[in-house]
């Protein structure tokens, strides 16, 4: 018996196999679409930001980064805290409309008063 000019019998299972699981990989893709992907990302740009130094527009070091907050909906970075000296753990959080550029430093936009 011939079908689709395709006589084999091992030929025919062998495509069928591959449809299914071809539908299989894409109802896994559908279901798990940026499930957990999302967290790796975030977490690898938290450790790139975390301890750089922070410096004003005057070029004046005013301490490094210690933590970075991030909006759970949009996952953008919103603020940059700062932790001050001592033992009493008080942070400074900077918004990132104050951020000019991050990169090897985080260059302040302006005068930043801690």
């Amino acid at each position: 018996m011939t079908v689709l000019g395709i006589s084999d019998p091992w030929i025919w299972g062998v495509l069928i196999l591959i449809i299914i699981f071809t539908l299989i990989c894409v109802i896994y893709g559908i279901v798990n679409w940026n499930n957990g992907y999302m967290m790796e990302f975030i977490i690898r740009i938290v450790e790139d930001i975390v301890k750089i130094e922070v410096i004003d527009d005057e070029a004046k070091v005013l301490r490094k980064v210690s933590d970075v907050i991030i909006d759970k909906d949009t996952f953008e970075v919103t603020d940059l805290v700062l932790k001050k000296p001592g033992f009493n753990n008080a942070e400074d959080v900077i918004p990132i409309d104050m951020v000019k550029v991050i990169g090897d430093k985080v260059i302040l936009k302006g005068e930043f008063v801690l």
